[in-house]
């Protein structure tokens, strides 16, 4: 409509470096500053149990052990040995090749 002030559009990037750029400094269109925002927010992982359907911290986890986000072995994820990328292994929907904060995971999706 010809008063139409605002509107909405996806840009989808092929590399997160670009999406990354235009989120922190706006994108300029026909010398106008456009403010930018993610799609989807980032979701809150506790990082005791790795687990981001929950929406809790490691801080109040009822979790009895560390969980490593890495290879989901009880440990903590810095103190993981796991061979990379062979030893990946998702603490939220137990599958091998990819790590829990991955968004390609089932979970996540």
């Amino acid at each position: 409509s010809p008063n139409q002030r605002c509107t909405h559009t996806i840009f989808d990037f092929f590399r997160p470096g670009g999406a990354n750029h235009i989120i922190q400094n706006c994108l300029i269109i026909l010398g106008k500053r456009c403010p930018t925002c993610t799609l989807l927010p980032k979701p809150t992982c506790c990082m005791k149990c790795q687990s981001f359907a929950s929406s809790h911290f490691a801080k109040e986890c009822k979790s009895d052990h560390d969980t490593c986000s890495m290879c989901a072995g009880e440990h903590r994820t810095r103190d993981c040995m796991a061979s990379l990328p062979e030893g990946l292994r998702c603490a939220n929907c137990k599958e091998a090749g990819h790590v829990a904060w991955d968004r390609e995971c089932p979970i996540f999706i």
